[in-house]
């Protein structure tokens, strides 16, 4: 499932990036497959990389070949990274069919990274689809995972970018000219007669 610039860019975010994000799911795949089966395609390990560094830091720095396009693997274990797999959403990106996580579920692994990228994509999914995200749960987990990092300020701008998405979204309140009662019509004066 992607997760980085390419599923941000496809939820309609207007951004660039230079490399691919991914994750798997850990418990089913050990990074000598997924090397193996990568080659394959001609993605090779980074220079400097290896098969043992991937098994510590639970990434994999691999890179196309005939591109030179880098692709980061990581492989997830949490069970809100095997809920949003499961959510996950295909679609058609430039002709190819990919999965890519929903925007509530990308806001909970940016909320993980918390680069200042990440921040900027977690404001501009909320702006475009706060509307459509579970916030309760999206806060719920980043609390968690605040928690988890001893960083509890991330749950802190997380709420505040979630209450700002919200005000942005909802409809404006009624203006003064609807709230105000219709003019009244002038009364046609009767003229008197001449004497």
């Amino acid at each position: 499932m992607f997760i980085g610039g390419i599923a941000v860019i496809a939820h309609g975010v207007p951004r660039q990036t230079r490399d691919i994000d991914a994750t798997v799911w850990g418990p089913a795949i050990r990074p000598e497959q997924l090397i193996a089966t990568l080659g394959k395609a001609k993605i090779g390990l980074r220079p400097d990389y290896s098969a043992e560094i991937a098994k510590r830091s639970q990434v994999l720095l691999m890179r196309h070949e005939p591109t030179d396009i880098d692709l980061d693997i990581a492989f997830s274990w949490f069970p809100f990274e095997r809920e949003a797999m499961d959510s996950a959403v295909e679609i058609k990106f430039k002709g190819v069919p990919i999965c890519i996580a929903r925007p509530e579920d990308l806001i909970l692994f940016k909320a993980t990274a918390w680069r200042n990228r990440d921040r900027d994509d977690i404001e501009r999914l909320l702006t475009l689809h706060g509307h459509t995200i579970d916030a309760e749960r999206v806060l719920d987990l980043v609390r968690q995972i605040s928690q988890a990092l001893e960083e509890p300020q991330r749950a802190v701008i997380i709420e505040r970018m979630i209450g700002e998405a919200r005000e942005l979204s909802s409809p404006p309140p009624p203006s003064r000219a609807a709230a105000s009662p219709p003019p009244r019509r002038p009364r046609s004066r009767r003229r008197s007669p001449r004497r």
